[in-house]
């Protein structure tokens, strides 16, 4: 994590710090570009594994401002989509919007939680996230001072299309531009290009750095190829690749990462994760591997297992890592939630809804993570999680026309036909609880099972790049 504490009686030259801070982004631009994001354009509700669980307290933290730099596991970039946006038609929805998280390491000498980071989100009328605040608590101060800050801005569609990163300078009291992404999205919501930039301030101008670009399968993210740009010859250069395979429902089996060998002209391997889920379609481990030169095979590197509550929250992440002939424990985090909140009532800032194609599908309003060491009992930090009541205008994307299902009621399949453009959707079916009983990638008029559901009424959501695309009822007998 990148912090900046200021003192008393040492002053950092303004001019110094923007100039190793810009240097830093740079770097962080580059790796970014290298570890691109996989997450949220397939939408499930909740929050990607291995970087919400081993990485949830520092993904707070303006360290991991491109979310997952440091965890290839999680590369691509679908999470430019707006957040959950909330029914058909344009009305007005009540949802609980997540205002910030605060982050606390537990000092076990005095048995008291100390502050360190606070992560601030602010959204606009129709639930987009436009802008994350990242603070440091100031132990000169006593209090929460502005260390960086991103600005969201979005297309007609509720795409996000720009993303500025700021750094703050408390002398001048003011923000500097340090780094921003623009992004291009096809017909149907996917991004397709994502490009980097760096500011310049010698010529006050962005300077290109990196790029993306995307490829899909039946609305499935299957390759990112990140580019970054030669200077010298005036051309973009392959650096590295992700590729992802996943199973029916839309879920991703296996990623596997591969960086490119200037010297031979072929990619290589260097990481590969492959998850698993129950019949729910809920992760339940994943094992990473990294790519052995000299055994020319893939070695474990560390293993995730996954755990939920009967309301399909998940409690609990248990982190392994491997030495050498066994799995070893890596300690874990515990998460608490509000049953009282389904996540479909949730306004979420988008480092959770980048996260909606990752694997995990939780239920209900997470309200507390708390992380423990190896071999402890006493928790050694925890992030809090604070809520309030705000009223969001939720714009369909349909402008005439209704999505048909048939037959109504069900026994054996169903089929969903939608009058727009898309090949497939998200479908999250739940039950008059508001439990959510499964979800899964579905293309249009196409049968899908409702077998394993019981008789009775269920309310349906079909999504896509995290907005609702329509809301229905379901009847099975």
């Amino acid at each position: 994590m990148i912090q900046v504490f200021p003192s008393e009686n040492n002053y950092i030259n303004c001019s110094q710090l923007k100039l190793t801070m810009m240097k830093k982004v740079y770097t962080v631009i580059i790796i970014s570009m290298m570890v691109i994001y996989v997450s949220a354009q397939n939408s499930v509700n909740s929050w990607t594994g291995r970087i919400i669980s081993r990485n949830l307290h520092n993904t707070v933290a303006y360290g991991n401002f491109m979310q997952g730099i440091s965890d290839s596991h999680l590369s691509s970039s679908r999470f430019f989509g707006g957040n959950t946006v909330y029914d058909q038609k344009k009305m007005l929805a009540e949802m609980q919007k997540l205002d910030n998280m605060e982050y606390q390491e537990y000092n076990s000498g005095t048995s008291l939680w100390v502050n360190s980071y606070l992560d601030e989100f602010t959204y606009n009328a129709n639930g987009h996230n436009t802008s994350n605040t990242y603070s440091d608590w100031s132990m000169f101060h006593n209090m929460y001072e502005p260390s960086f800050k991103e600005d969201y801005n979005y297309d007609a569609s509720g795409n996000m299309t720009e993303r500025l990163t700021s750094m703050w300078d408390s002398i001048s009291s003011q923000w500097y531009s340090l780094a921003k992404s623009d992004y291009t999205y096809d017909n149907q919501g996917n991004p397709m290009v994502q490009y980097s930039y760096y500011w310049d301030e010698s010529t006050m101008d962005w300077i290109a750095i990196g790029k993306e670009e995307y490829t899909y399968a039946s609305n499935n993210l299957t390759l990112v190829i990140s580019y970054i740009w030669n200077d010298f010859a005036s051309e973009w250069m392959t650096s590295y690749k992700s590729e992802y395979m996943f199973n029916a429902g839309g879920y991703i089996t296996t990623s596997t990462d591969y960086t490119w060998d200037f010297i031979g002209n072929v990619w290589k391997y260097e990481s590969k994760t492959e998850s698993s889920y129950n019949a729910g379609n809920q992760l339940i481990m994943d094992i990473m591997y990294s790519w052995s030169i000299a055994g020319s095979s893939w070695v474990n590197d560390a293993k995730d297992n996954y755990i939920y509550d009967a309301d399909m929250n998940m409690t609990s992440v248990v982190y392994s890592i491997w030495n050498g002939s066994l799995w070893a424990d890596d300690g874990h985090d515990d998460y608490t939630y509000n049953n009282a909140y389904t996540y479909n009532e949730l306004l979420m800032p988008w480092i959770f809804t980048q996260f909606e194609n990752s694997r995990v599908i939780t239920g209900h309003m997470i309200t507390l993570s708390t992380g423990y060491d190896a071999g402890s009992s006493i928790p050694s930090n925890r992030t809090i999680f604070n809520y309030s009541s705000t009223t969001v205008t939720g714009i369909a994307e349909i402008p005439d026309g209704k999505v048909a299902v048939y037959p109504q009621p069900a026994s054996v399949s169903v089929k969903f036909s939608w009058p727009a453009n898309y090949q497939s959707l998200k479908l999250e079916v739940s039950d008059v609880s508001g439990k959510i009983i499964s979800y899964q990638q579905v293309e249009k008029n196409r049968a899908v099972s409702v077998q394993n559901l019981s008789s009775g009424m269920y309310f349906y959501r079909l999504i896509n790049n995290s907005n609702t695309f329509y809301t229905g009822k379901l009847l099975i007998n």
